[in-house]
């Protein structure tokens, strides 16, 4: 899974270490403006945040991000802990799993609307 890895000090952490031992793709952001800029730009999985400190610039980050993609999960790693990888499996199913359904409405939501006329 591709998966938005944010941490302000802009290094892999203990979490960023187990998701790629898992197979997870990640792409390290450490500034907020620029991963909001690859959450607009590229499809992600998830988004995990791994910061100790929940300052006011992680939380603007984390409701703009949901804003961007409201269908991409946003998992903050020191509230997971060890039941992160598992959630990050499961949400992330289900987060392609809308996307593909938010496609096929799209469509069929256009085709429906031509026709009413």
């Amino acid at each position: 899974m591709n998966i938005l890895y944010m941490n302000l000090r802009g290094v892999i952490g203990e979490t960023g270490r187990a998701m790629r031992a898992q197979g997870h793709k990640l792409v390290l952001r450490s500034d907020c403006v620029e991963a909001l800029e690859s959450i607009r730009n590229e499809t992600f999985g998830a988004v995990v945040i791994e910061d100790d400190n929940q300052d006011a610039e992680i939380l603007h980050f984390t409701v703009e991000a949901h804003q961007s993609d409201p269908a991409v999960p946003i998992f903050v790693a020191s509230t997971w802990r060890h039941g992160l990888l598992r959630a990050i499996e499961q949400f992330g199913r289900v987060a392609e799993n809308s996307r593909v359904h938010e496609a096929e409405f799209a469509v069929t939501g256009q085709a429906d609307s031509i026709s009413d006329f």
